[in-house]
């Protein structure tokens, strides 16, 4: 059985990080335990734990991670807290997702990526498109060299000041 915890229970862990993993769950809850998620808003991280199955909530990571014994962790967190808490999890050898972007700064980067090397703990940075199933169809149409393409991300009233390097990354991430 894997237990997993999530590190931060906002807009966007919940639609992209804790609905797949409770249906997941419910599916094949022989496999994995959705243990415990955190939030430094009480009320936000309960009602979390409610709707998605979540057995228990914290509103301190360190204690969370003490008490819970997680096998894996899942950090969503805004982007001036990702680099320590990645380094937090990191150090406690405790696998993790990391949802992008990894930094602030390209210091703020390379200092996460340095501990990274340090722990050898495994990790994944959460740019997903890469697995998307037309995405792979495309893939296994190329005959050839490739000589040009394209791709755009388009996005509905998206006009954030950190838009190409905090969520446009995917199309870049893609590409490569």
């Amino acid at each position: 059985m894997i237990r997993i915890a999530l590190a931060g229970c906002g807009e966007h862990s919940r639609t992209s990080h804790a609905a797949p993993l409770a249906r997941y769950a419910a599916a094949h809850g022989d496999e994995i335990e959705l243990a415990a998620a955190c939030d430094l808003n009480e009320e936000k991280a309960a009602e979390f734990c409610r709707l998605f199955g979540f057995r228990r909530y914290y509103t301190n990571l360190d204690e969370m991670l003490e008490s819970e014994k997680v096998d894996a962790c899942v950090s969503v967190m805004p982007m001036e807290r990702i680099v320590d808490v990645g380094i937090t999890l990191l150090r406690r050898h405790i696998p993790c997702v990391i949802e992008k972007p990894l930094g602030t700064s390209l210091s703020e980067i390379e200092r996460l990526a340095e501990v990274a090397r340090e722990t050898q703990t495994p990790h994944m940075v959460s740019v997903n498109r890469r697995f998307m199933p037309y995405l792979n169809q495309a893939r296994s149409w190329i005959q050839g060299p490739l000589r040009y393409v394209r791709a755009s991300q388009v996005r509905h009233q998206r006009s954030e000041s950190d838009f190409i390097w905090s969520t446009a990354i995917h199309v870049l991430d893609a590409l490569r």
